[in-house]
């Protein structure tokens, strides 16, 4: 039997920028961000509205 859960993440973390100013420090954070380049601190998650899925049958497309 399969079930489904839904899950929300929330996480924190960092990136050190240096810039000539804020709207550049800005721009670059979210390039960095893009590429991975964060720094995870900490995070939250929960694990809620569990879904019984139907046995798939035989020939079944999904």
């Amino acid at each position: 039997m399969k079930y489904t859960f839904k899950v929300k993440e929330v996480s924190y973390g960092m990136i050190e920028i240096e810039a000539n100013s804020m709207e550049e420090a800005e721009i670059v954070a979210d390039k960095q961000y893009s590429m991975g380049n964060t720094v995870w601190k900490s995070g939250e998650y929960e694990i809620t509205a569990a879904e019984k899925q139907p046995p798939m049958r035989t020939g079944d497309a999904r």
